[in-house]
């Protein structure tokens, strides 16, 4: 009877740390694994969306999306710290687009040399995408600030949202390349989920371009 009653109160102490632990993960916001955005995220997910005229695929759910899908945004500390995680998400994703593009290249029959042309100049293009990236990639990470000296040799502020632009600029090559192109709806839409994050970067870098 003893021995009842103790597994009763073992299990009763473990369904309450359970429901306790459940409590505590539903009110730190926690889902689906993601962090809870910060209020900076929050702030900067408002504004970006703000510039909606200027860039047509950023809204703030996108963004509030794409950030809180890295870790990193949950100790960012200013634009150019967001602005770098859909930098990093596209280096992967061009990488991603190129090789598509290779294989329809090699691997589609009856393709005509119009075609072929179009998708060899969106190879192309990722392929320069790709070493932009990088680069605005290092100028983000080596920026500290525009008070420069000695001991400061990195970009200016207003070169970041610049660089992006000139990704932006080399990656409409692929998009005018598959334009009106028949039986490649797929290409098509992966561009443009390349160009909402090339979108979101240059919002969130927008309080850096007139500094």
């Amino acid at each position: 009877m003893a021995t009842s009653h103790m597994t009763t109160i073992i299990f009763s102490t473990i369904v309450i740390m359970l429901i306790s632990s459940a409590i505590a993960a539903k009110s730190s916001g926690d889902i689906g694994g993601k962090p809870k955005p910060t209020p900076f995220v929050l702030e900067a997910c408002k504004s970006a969306s703000d510039n909606s005229r200027r860039y047509n695929y950023v809204s703030q759910e996108f963004c509030i999306f794409t950030l809180q899908s890295d870790n990193r945004s949950a100790d960012a500390k200013n634009h150019r710290d967001l602005a770098l995680i859909p930098v990093d998400i596209l280096k992967g994703r061009v990488v991603t687009a190129g090789g598509n593009i290779k294989e329809v290249l090699h691997n589609t029959k009856n393709i005509t040399s119009s075609m072929a042309r179009h998708l060899r100049i969106c190879e192309l293009g990722y392929d320069a995408t790709r070493s932009m990236l990088n680069l605005c990639g290092a100028f983000m990470r080596n920026y500290q600030g525009d008070n420069m000296s000695e001991y400061n040799d990195g970009p200016h502020s207003s070169e970041l949202p610049v660089c992006v632009d000139q990704v932006n600029k080399v990656s409409d090559y692929c998009a005018f390349a598959l334009f009106d192109m028949p039986g490649v709806e797929v290409l098509i839409e992966e561009n443009d989920e390349l160009q909402k994050l090339i979108d979101l970067s240059m919002a969130l870098l927008s309080p850096y371009r007139d500094s």
